[in-house]
């Protein structure tokens, strides 16, 4: 099985086990499914991952509230892009995508103050999807799932940050540094889970609540 076979038959398994996670928990108020883009939702050609669309329309049938968190620059013309290309692949219901901006550079900090402001505006993040550690961990993360990529002919996954969605574009496509990465071998026989407090399901007063100044949410209904 090539490369490439080897990547689907591993997100068809983050997939089902995503899925069978979401059976078997007790879900709390307001809950919330975090989706990074880049690799996760999209892959190197911006074409559709359809295993972890899977995730998504399943998510949607539980009544589980979708928010994207991506390090792509806020910029007007790559939120309409984005948004477009998105709801052209079916991922239309989502309540809020925050893009980071332009000037923020350090994209650990403003995913984990996407999710903080998630969690003010009264939500309840239960599972966070996602190809770097800073995706899928840290405070009001729920249940965080990696997703692997394919490098260099081989299934890995990333070990530590690789260059923002923003740089990624001026570099030459699909490249990145051998450094940032570490190979599965073998492939795990389970994908792997990294299990995060789910903060108790609050209620928060039903105000607006003004955004933090690192990062930018746009509200695609709007």
């Amino acid at each position: 099985m090539d490369a490439f076979g080897l990547w689907n038959k591993e997100l068809v398994k983050i997939s089902r086990n995503a899925i069978r996670t979401l059976d078997n928990i007790i879900l709390p108020n307001n809950p919330v499914i975090v989706f990074d883009i880049d690799n996760t939702l999209l892959d190197w050609k911006r074409e559709l991952i359809k295993p972890i669309s899977v995730i998504y329309h399943y998510a949607c049938m539980l009544g589980i509230t979708v928010m994207i968190i991506t390090s792509r620059p806020g910029t007007p013309e790559v939120i309409n892009w984005t948004q477009s290309r998105l709801m052209e692949e079916g991922i239309c219901e989502v309540k809020f995508y925050y893009f980071r901006k332009p000037d923020n550079k350090n994209c650990l900090k403003f995913k984990e103050n996407a999710r903080q402001n998630i969690h003010k505006r009264g939500f309840n993040v239960v599972m966070s999807l996602g190809d770097q550690d800073y995706d899928i961990s840290g405070e009001y993360a729920g249940i965080g799932i990696k997703i692997p990529i394919i490098y260099g002919g081989s299934v890995v996954y990333a070990s530590s940050p690789l260059p923002s969605e923003g740089s990624r574009s001026s570099s030459k496509k699909g490249v990145v540094p051998s450094s940032a990465l570490s190979k599965i071998s073998p492939l795990p026989p389970t994908p792997p889970l990294i299990l995060n407090p789910i903060h108790p399901p609050y209620q928060f007063p039903q105000k607006k609540i003004r955004d933090q100044s690192d990062l930018q949410d746009q509200d695609p209904h709007h």
